[in-house]
């Protein structure tokens, strides 16, 4: 007795092996079309073959749908929903008569007479230039049958309510984040233990994702919080200020607080910023003025006196 996986890798061989013989089909078949024409005379004989091969590359479409939705009959079958008859979705029929670029098949055929003398005219003899226009006719047809085949596959799957290349797309996000996310709760394990010696040869893979750190960019206007937190330089991650983190009641990568406009800049090699305060515009002495309250240790700090000796820069895109 045959397994379900057994048959399904039976019925995609076969499909695999349909959809092979079609192509060869119809390369010989556009091969035989071809073969007879003068290059020199392409406008006497063209209105005769070119109508022959917009059928051919039809009829290689609809093959490379037909197998496919046999396939996928015969696999809906296997898992017990019976003997049914899949049908294509409107979406695949409406590509009947398209390229894989969406241009219709027609202007690709019938311009070929025009794309001949273009390319004489730019210097071609009618031999190179028929080389290439019979080549971009060739490659229609053979590549129709597969092209079509993958393009119904995603066609029946997006019936089904599920837009799966959103679903792996986010997927992979999600991967990602997770990823990062280890990283750099590794990264603020390493620099917390990490002697000067590993300080130093942290440089050394500082090209490394999560060698990383950013430096907080603040507006001119900013609150003393923000302003205290721009005088630190680059220890930021790029999660420092994710809605995760409870410190920060902000919506986005720098946000802090509400209606807060700050955000991250990454350091572009170790030590580029240090003793540096990055920021969208010139400081005032208002600014300056700002004091900063520590609530939990009930400290005052005064904004001038964190930036004291520290040189005030614009980010490269100000």
């Amino acid at each position: 007795m045959v397994s379900g996986a057994e048959f399904a890798v039976a019925q995609r061989s076969l499909l695999i092996s349909e959809l092979e013989s079609a192509r060869r089909l119809g390369l010989s078949a556009v091969m035989q079309l071809l073969k007879g024409v003068d290059p020199v005379q392409i406008d006497r004989w063209w209105f005769y073959i070119g109508p022959l091969i917009e059928q051919l590359i039809l009829a290689q479409q609809r093959a490379g749908r037909q197998y496919t939705m046999a396939y996928i009959g015969g696999l809906g079958a296997a898992m017990g929903a019976g003997a049914v008859v899949a049908r294509a979705p409107a979406s695949s029929t409406r590509r009947d008569g398209l390229l894989p670029s969406g241009m219709e098949v027609s202007r690709l055929v019938r311009a070929t007479p025009l794309a001949m003398a273009h390319r004489i005219s730019n210097g071609m003899s009618p031999a190179e230039a028929w080389q290439i226009t019979s080549g971009n006719l060739i490659s229609a047809v053979t590549d129709a049958v597969h092209d079509e085949a993958r393009k119904t596959a995603v066609d029946v799957l997006r019936q089904e309510t599920v837009d799966w290349e959103a679903l792996d797309a986010q997927f992979e996000k999600n991967i990602w984040d997770i990823r990062q996310n280890k990283l750099w709760e590794e990264q603020r394990r390493i620099r917390r233990n990490m002697s000067p010696r590993g300080q130093a040869a942290l440089k050394s893979v500082w090209s490394q994702a999560w060698a990383v750190r950013y430096v907080r960019v603040p507006n001119p206007g900013a609150c003393a919080f923000c302003l205290m937190l721009a005088s630190k330089g680059p220890k930021y991650y790029g999660d420092s200020f994710k809605a995760s983190n409870k410190q920060f009641r902000g919506n986005g990568d720098a946000k802090a607080h509400a209606h807060c406009r700050c955000v991250l800049l990454v350091e572009p090699s170790p030590g580029a910023f240090r003793n540096v305060i990055v920021t969208n515009g010139d400081l005032t002495p208002q600014d300056l003025a700002k004091v900063w309250t520590d609530t939990k240790y009930k400290q005052k700090y005064a904004i001038s006196d964190l930036i004291a000796k520290k040189a005030i820069v614009k980010p490269p895109s100000v």
